[in-house]
């Protein structure tokens, strides 16, 4: 009723939650994801955020090719980034590469001039 789960309430809605073994160590690992504030609790807002993605957090717990090869381990968390509530960066970046790129190509510009204009469609709404 704190409106925080403990580790102990965590390690028992995972056992609840998930049809697979998770030893000690997963649920460390898990742990770490979840608690962002690292105060040794998870807040309603931290849990609710990551949740969603937790299939994909446990699989990867699993996944021996994750863990071992670098390519892998790169797309994957390139996967996690864009699962999660960080896709915004992704689109604002490409919207970015974009509008310099274009500018510099189509129009001519110079880099500092096709990133201010990049910047300011952003700002604007490409109005």
């Amino acid at each position: 009723r704190s409106g925080a789960l403990s580790l102990q309430e965590f390690k028992q809605l995972l056992c609840d939650a998930t049809n697979e073994p998770l030893s000690e160590e997963d649920i460390a690992i898990l742990w770490t994801k979840f608690d962002r504030l690292k105060d040794g609790v998870i807040h309603f807002e931290e849990f609710t955020g990551t949740y969603e993605g937790i299939e994909g957090l446990i699989a990867a717990l699993h996944n021996d090719i994750a863990k071992t090869s670098p390519l892998s381990k790169f797309v994957y968390n390139i996967r996690a980034l864009w699962a999660n509530e960080n896709r915004i960066y992704f689109v604002f970046l490409a919207w970015i590469v974009l509008g310099v790129s274009w500018g510099m190509l189509d129009q001519g510009w110079d880099l500092i001039t096709a990133t201010h204009f990049a910047v300011s469609a952003l700002a604007t709404g490409g109005l």
